[in-house]
């Protein structure tokens, strides 16, 4: 696929690469490929939380069960309906999933909501670190939030 760019405030405007169908072709396939054994793991992961975590860990395990989520929510988006390419050192980019294709979404309104969802993971994975650490600290410790533990 051939694309021109022009940007009257770079030094650089007015250029044109080109990136091979076979490579375009490789990397979605790529792409997909590592994004289906993702989701299978990350299904499995949630059997696991689901059914082999204790009973005395509930809130932990929503939280990992939210985390999860947002792991397979990541790989649906960026590997299949997404699929970005992004042709280093450029600072360009384009789509090519199935939304992409088929419905006509932007680069720049996916590259958003992949941000949004980043986020999102960050987050519960600070919140399910966060959560682990107060509870394996002694009741007594000054680095506790709560005396009444974490809920």
């Amino acid at each position: 696929m051939e694309i021109t760019t022009h940007n009257p405030y770079s030094s650089a405007s007015n250029y044109t690469w080109e990136i091979s169908p076979l490579v375009e072709l490789f990397h979605t396939w790529t792409l997909l490929i590592c994004g289906l054994l993702s989701i299978v793991l990350s299904l499995f992961m949630f059997v696991f939380i689901v059914t082999r975590t204790p009973k005395s860990s509930i809130p932990y395990r929503l939280g990992l069960i939210a985390l999860q989520v947002c792991f397979l929510v990541f790989d649906i988006h960026v590997c299949c309906l997404f699929s970005p390419i992004i042709p280093l050192p450029h600072f360009a980019g384009y789509c090519n999933g199935l939304v992409c294709r088929i419905v006509g979404i932007s680069f720049h309104e996916h590259f958003i909501l992949m941000l949004i969802v980043t986020l999102e993971t960050f987050a519960f994975f600070f919140i399910c670190m966060l959560q682990r650490h107060q509870n394996l600290l002694p009741p007594t410790s000054n680095k506790k939030l709560s005396r009444m533990g974490f809920k």
